[in-house]
């Protein structure tokens, strides 16, 4: 089994966990929600560079193979620094911009993010590099509430994402871009939402981007033959409360062989 970390602020990571279990491999995954610290949105740099290190030290305890940063907003502040730092492959999520510009006609996007990532230099500069010519509209929205309303599994208090799609599905737009693993769980709550409205509008869900990416990067891996597809294990591992990070795994249809509550 090829041996592999996830972490992610909290709960919003394992959406990612989902969609890598599609793929061929066997995988052991290690997964630590930071739901102790969550949100990450509004923190300060130097204390989510800190965090993910902390994590990371954790995760290559662990021996894994490949860290996989399933966070918007650890991945545009961290990852560069945790790549410096550990002898290991990195894979990090980003909103899913270039995706969101082939499914577009009208060429206006709304993007739903953290604050965070929305205000970050990494983020700024995966805009500037895919709309050099301007020819595309970007409308950006933080999800201020959204990560501790899914944290807290209250999945159908749907007021304040109404209000937050609202804000940003305006002038045309046709492709919304979930730029945050937690937002993956209201997905069925968007879509719902956006049908009662008459909208047509394409979701990009980076949880399934970057789920799908690594994939393919972990297909290059040495491993036993035969590969046995869906032959996974899968610990969990938080700083917070685990009854939400067990909740959401079985949720997910996830299934889990340990799931432990650490000190921070």
């Amino acid at each position: 089994m090829i041996r592999v970390g996830v972490f992610d602020s909290g709960i919003g990571g394992l959406s990612v966990v989902q969609y890598l279990l599609s793929g061929e491999d066997s995988l052991h995954i290690e997964y630590y929600a930071d739901s102790k610290h969550i949100p990450y949105g509004d923190k300060s740099p130097e204390f989510i560079k800190d965090r993910s290190e902390k994590i990371c030290s954790f995760l290559y305890s662990k021996h894994v193979e490949c860290i996989i940063v399933a966070c918007n907003t650890a991945t545009a502040i961290a990852i560069d620094s945790l790549r410096n730092r550990f002898k290991l492959r990195f894979i990090g999520i980003e909103p899913g911009i270039k995706p969101a510009l082939k499914k577009t006609k009208t060429n206006a996007i709304a993007i739903l993010a953290t604050h965070n990532t929305i205000r970050s230099a990494r983020f700024k500069k995966l805009i500037d590099e895919n709309n050099a010519e301007q020819k595309y509209n970007f409308y950006l929205r933080a999800g201020n509430g959204l990560v501790e309303q899914v944290e807290k599994f209250q999945l159908d208090d749907l007021q304040l994402l109404h209000g937050h799609l609202d804000s940003c599905l305006i002038n045309n737009v046709d492709t919304l871009v979930l730029g945050c693993t937690h937002y993956s769980y209201l997905k069925n709550e968007i879509n719902n939402y956006l049908h009662s409205n008459g909208k047509k509008i394409s979701i990009i869900d980076s949880s399934e981007a970057v789920g799908r990416h690594a994939i393919g990067l972990l297909s290059n891996y040495p491993h036993q033959q035969p590969k046995k597809k869906g032959i996974y294990s899968l610990s969990l591992s938080t700083t917070g409360e685990i009854e939400p990070l067990i909740k959401a795994s079985e949720y997910l249809g996830l299934l889990f062989e340990s799931a432990l509550s650490i000190a921070d």
